[in-house]
This record gives C-alpha cells, structure tokens and sequence, in this order.
C-alpha cells in the first residue's frame, strides 16, 4: 500500500471516529428528550406537534443538463448518487434521521429521471405504471394526477406485499409514494417509501414537498471561468460574477472566490494546500459542526471526503454554515472549502459545481 492512500485511510479513520464519539456524545446527552428511535408504541406520540415543527430547506440539484428544486426536512439526509439502473438515472438520495425497532430509517427517498421521448407525462406514466409499477408490486397501487403550487404532476400511491422471506415478526410493510414532473424532455421521479404504519405522522411533509418541486435553468459552464495553477497542479471553473485572490507564499497558502476582490476579507470558497498536520486537524475540526452531512465524492476522478454542517456557536463565530471536500493525490493535500452566512442556496450550488468541474493537471 503506498504512502497516499495509507494516509489516507488513517485521515478517514480518524474522521470516522470523531464523527463517532461526537454523535455519541451528542445522543447521550439528549436521548431522554430527544430519542430518535420510535417503536410501535410510540407511534402515536409522534403526533401532530412533531410535524408542525418540521423545519425544511430548499435544496436543489443543478449542472449543465438539470435544473430542480425542493423543499425537504432539515433532518433528511442527502447524498449524490450517479448509478444507472436500466433507464432510469438516480440523482440524489434521502434518508429521514429517525429509525424504527429494526434499526431502519422510517422514510428513504430518491430523486431520478428518464428520458421521455416525447411522450406527454400522462402517456409516459401510464405505461410505466402498467408496465413496471404494477407488475413489481401488484394491483394495490392508484394512479391520480396533480396540480402542485408550482407543477403539474403524476402521483401513483400503494402497499407492497410481504416478502416470502422475511421473518413472521417484520411487520413493516412499505407504503410507497411517486411523484412525477414532465420538464424539458425528461420525467423526473421522486419516490418515497415509508412502513405503512408511520405514515400518517409524515403527510404535511410529503405535501410540503410535492408541491414545492419546480425547475430552472440548467448551468452553461462554457460561460464560466478557468482558474488553473500549475505548480499546484489544479484547475478549477469558477461563476463569471465572482473574483479570485491568491496568496501561496507560505505553507498553507490559499486562492480565495468571491464577489469581493479582498485578500483577507474572507471568501465563500477556499481552495487551500495545507500541511499533513494543518489537513488532519481540519478534517477533525468539522466533525464538531451540528446536523452533519458525510459523503464520498470524487474530485478530479480522485476519491475524496466531504463534510457539511451548520457551525455551532460560539465555537466559530464568521459563518453559519460550512462544506468542505478534502482530497490526496501523489502525497499532495488539498482543501476546497465553502463557508456561509445566512442561508445562500445560489453560492451553495456554485460550490457544488466548483467541485464536480474540479481536475488535476496531468
């Protein structure tokens, strides 16, 4: 194994562990008022006051071919996904931060498309619902049309059945939710799945979310611009509206993007070459943010670690929110991050774009 991916590993088990011991922390000292384990008995608990103060964001999913939008429950977990299962293409997953007795989480969610090939969404529903819907799950499913706040949708509704093989005691059977958006050629799905006997303590946030599905436009990248350093060995594009300020000249220097040409006035995003010690710490130090996001992105086709959260207070007092992505390649460390104050959804999807268009010079 070499030197980079060893220390790699070390890095990732050391955030692990941090993320670990924090979550530990953080249960045990609210498991007496805030337990995020229901069982059946107390379902009824979960009542009425539960869902009224659901806080939701809007959060999006946006790059040169889509442009969508929605508001989902602040404890929802989400994550890119980018596999393909026949024709339809997953885009971003969602898991709900409350399990059942099993140990499951009681709703998990996905965004997806397909191509539409011109048909209309009632066409192109229809034969999905005869052809797949119903021959995966049976004849307990309903197909009823919509008109949302801001869309025209296909909502299809219904119970799957048992499985042969799972144990007599499993009594979660999995109700499960479409909704389908006809934008631009493509149907766009959402699909949800809760056990049948949760959800009615989850309606308001389905309708919620149903109706705050819209679209916009997707990004022009050829529109963008190029940041590229060579002696780092990075480029990266970057929104025409924002500037850039750089300063190497030590150990840890940094480029710097924003609309404010200021060297030291502080930056939305950050693109950092930090010393072993500088990245260990770093990656340490976000495991303190609160509702904390972890995926495993690729930067630069490089496997890379990224957390996000919203930071406490007062442990850091010059942003609300942050989102870093780290990255090792050929013993080289580097730190890309996003900070925020208030709520920027535009400044968070330049982020994510910066991300996915970052390379590594040959």
């Amino acid at each position: 194994m070499n030197r980079p991916i060893a220390t790699l590993i070390i890095v990732l088990v050391v955030v692990v562990v941090g993320v670990s011991i924090y979550n530990i922390v953080n249960e045990k000292t609210t498991e007496d008022t805030n337990s995020n384990v229901v069982s059946d008995t107390g379902v009824e608990n979960m009542s009425k006051a539960k869902i009224s103060e659901v806080n939701y964001e809007t959060i999006s999913f946006r790059d040169q071919d889509h442009s969508i939008y929605l508001d989902v429950p602040k404890d929802w977990k989400t994550s890119n996904t980018d596999y393909e299962i026949d024709e339809r293409v997953p885009m971003i997953r969602f898991e709900l931060d409350v399990f059942d007795e099993y140990g499951s989480p009681i709703g998990d969610a996905m965004i997806a498309y397909y191509n539409a090939g011109g048909s209309t969404l009632e066409e192109w529903a229809q034969l999905h619902f005869v052809n797949d819907i119903k021959r995966e799950f049976g004849e307990d499913f309903i197909m009823t049309s919509f008109n949302g706040e801001l869309e025209k949708g296909v909502e299809i509704i219904g119970t799957n059945k048992l499985h042969p093989l799972w144990p007599p005691n499993f009594n979660n059977i999995y109700f499960y939710t479409y909704y389908y958006y006809l934008h631009d050629d493509k149907v766009y799905e959402f699909e949800l799945l809760f056990p049948e006997k949760y959800l009615s303590n989850y309606q308001d946030e389905l309708s919620t979310l149903r109706d705050s599905v819209h679209f916009g436009e997707p990004y022009h990248f050829d529109e963008w611009n190029t940041y590229t350093n060579e002696e780092k060995g990075f480029s990266v594009k970057y929104p025409t509206i924002w500037k850039t300020s750089e300063y190497w000249e030590q150990i840890g220097g940094f480029v710097g993007f924003d609309e404010i040409e200021d060297l030291f006035e502080g930056h939305k995003v950050v693109i950092v070459t930090p010393t072993e010690e500088g990245y260990t710490s770093s990656l340490a130090g976000q495991t303190r943010l609160e509702n904390v996001q972890l995926s495993y992105p690729r930067m630069g086709d490089v496997p890379a670690v990224r957390i996000s959260g919203d930071v406490p207070e007062p442990t850091y007092g010059f942003s609300d929110y942050s989102d870093s992505v780290f990255v090792m390649v050929d013993g080289a460390k580097i730190k890309m991050t996003y900070q925020e104050i208030g709520f920027d959804l535009e400044s968070r999807e330049y982020f994510d774009q910066m991300v996915k268009t970052f390379e590594f010079l040959e």
